[in-house]
């Protein structure tokens, strides 16, 4: 009659000695007779495909190495049939454990995943699907386009793992990482200037000033600048920059002097690194010192870094912005669009041709001086999410692999990891 349906458990096509194995296409055809009647069978009928495993999507994903790091891209896995124990093996409880993550054998510091490990439970704990965020690591490199798979690979744990995922194979996810070049641009000597997209200018005005600040987030860079050795000379040169990023305020400062030669010539005292911010330093932020003392760098969870080469007459100051701030700066190191010939924009919108003119119109007005800001109320943040790194090297049957998971590993500077030119000091910096 119309609407029959029939049902068959996995379990027992197995007490059967049939060979159903999960990951594959499942197909039913089906023929009728009346019972009391030996008259011919009918036409086979044959159901609709199904796919009886994990179904993942989507299968290729596109990253950037600008996008948010708050919001990575998802992949979502779900299994098409429900897990249920095996009835001949006993099981009161079972599983479907799967491990993710990237081959061991790619390079993992191009992209990461949320997670290294996901698990399908039986009966009342049962998942319906599972969710795993992938994200571009910001490596400061312009390093091309590459392309990773993301593995998802059931493990088969006797005692736990229902027979028929036995043998599951590996699905996998094609990730392509687009490289954002993150620029740079700079404050040398006495001082000339090079703005984020190559146009160089000299200045040598004294005072504080604007060097880069976001249009799309709280990030800023001020500098400020003083007469190299003492009143006397006729140069100028930067003696402290400081930056804010979000909720943290650094500066790395030298504008005091010391006498060298009878009040007619003066050189900077050594840089002080000072937090000046309220409260520990944010998640993702590292202060570093070379060996010798004379170079530091401020790392910041955008990926932005802040770095000082000190000399006995002030620094040269270096920043690099993220990836995040394409097209989207101010100050005077322009506005990162790659276009070289508009960078000289004042803060109203008005284009400069006189370097002169435009780097006054960054001097830092009365009452916005990072130098002396009091944060009265925090700012808020998005939501931040870890990413890991997955090993599983040894032990091939473990429920999840061997991870190391932090937000701060979705910003991975290549200059930094593994340097032992740069030592950590963040935990030595007082406000």
């Amino acid at each position: 009659r119309r609407g029959l349906v029939a049902f068959i458990r996995l379990s027992e096509l197995f007490s059967k000695g049939d060979n159903v194995m999960l990951g594959f296409d499942v197909q039913c055809d089906v023929r009728a007779r009346f019972s009391f009647s030996n008259v011919t069978w009918s036409r086979w009928f044959s159901s609709n495909t199904f796919f009886a495993g994990l179904s993942v999507y989507p299968r290729t994903v596109i990253l950037r190495e600008n996008q948010p790091v708050s919001q990575p891209q998802i992949i979502t896995i779900s299994p098409t049939v429900p897990v249920i124990c095996s009835d001949n093996m006993g099981y009161t409880s079972c599983a479907v454990d799967i491990a993710c993550g990237f081959s061991k054998f790619l390079d993992q510091t191009d992209a990461l995943t949320s997670t290294c490990g996901i698990s399908f439970y039986s009966g009342k704990n049962a998942t319906r699907y599972h969710t795993i965020g992938v994200a571009a690591v910001r490596d400061g490199l312009e390093d091309k386009t590459k392309s990773h798979h993301v593995s998802l690979e059931p493990s088969f744990i006797i005692g736990r793992t229902p027979l028929e995922w036995l043998g599951y194979q590996a699905v996998s996810v094609m990730v392509t990482t687009e490289d954002v070049p993150a620029s740079q641009c700079h404050s040398v000597t006495d001082p000339h200037y090079k703005t984020l997209d190559g146009k160089y200018y000299d200045f040598y005005g004294t005072g504080e000033f604007v060097l880069v600040k976001s249009l799309e987030r709280v990030f800023e860079v001020q500098t400020r600048v003083w007469p190299c050795r003492g009143q006397w000379t006729n140069y100028s040169c930067n003696c402290a920059v400081v930056v804010q990023e979000n909720n943290d305020i650094i500066s790395i400062d030298m504008c005091q002097w010391q006498d060298v030669d009878r009040n007619t010539l003066f050189e900077a005292l050594p840089a002080r690194v000072r937090k000046r911010s309220q409260g520990p330093l944010g998640d993702g932020v590292g202060i570093y010192e070379n060996d010798g003392g004379t170079e530091y760098k401020i790392q910041l969870p955008s990926g932005a870094s802040v770095k000082a080469v000190t000399a006995f007459w002030g620094m040269s100051v270096f920043v690099q912005v993220a990836e995040d701030d394409f097209n989207a700066t101010k100050g005077m190191c322009g506005n990162n669009n790659h276009k070289a010939q508009d960078d000289m924009m004042g803060p109203d919108g008005t284009m400069y041709s006189d370097p002169n003119v435009f780097s006054e119109s960054w001097r830092v007005q009365s009452g916005d001086s990072l130098f002396s800001h009091v944060m009265n109320k925090e700012i808020p943040t998005n939501e931040k999410v870890e990413y890991c790194q997955c090993v599983d090297e040894k032990n091939k049957h473990a429920t999840t692999p061997n991870q190391h998971c932090g937000y701060e590993l979705i910003v991975q500077p290549k200059d930094l990891r593994g340097n032992r030119y740069w030592k950590e000091v963040g935990h030595q910096v007082k406000t």
